[in-house]
């Protein structure tokens, strides 16, 4: 939290992975991990469950990936949509 400069309770967030393992995120990787505020988190969690259901249902994973990076990477670290 200190290298993200965020200096509140660390209750207010979860470490996260940035792009959800579900899409073949990296689960060890530094870059691929990182403390996300609560509430976005449980939107966020909302949207890598559905993002997963479309990848078991036929969608391409690039196609998913890339939609799900767009949504929710390019606010980092403020996650916000």
């Amino acid at each position: 939290m200190q290298a993200e400069g965020l200096t509140d309770s660390p209750a207010n967030y979860e470490f996260d992975h940035r792009l959800p393992l579900e899409l073949g995120g990296a689960p060890s990787d530094p870059l691929n991990l990182s403390p996300q505020p609560h509430p976005e988190s449980f939107v966020k969690d909302t949207d890598e469950n559905r993002a997963k259901a479309r990848v078991c249902a036929g969608a391409d994973l690039r196609q998913v990936q890339a939609e799900f990076i767009q949504t929710w990477l390019g606010a980092y670290p403020t996650y916000k949509r």
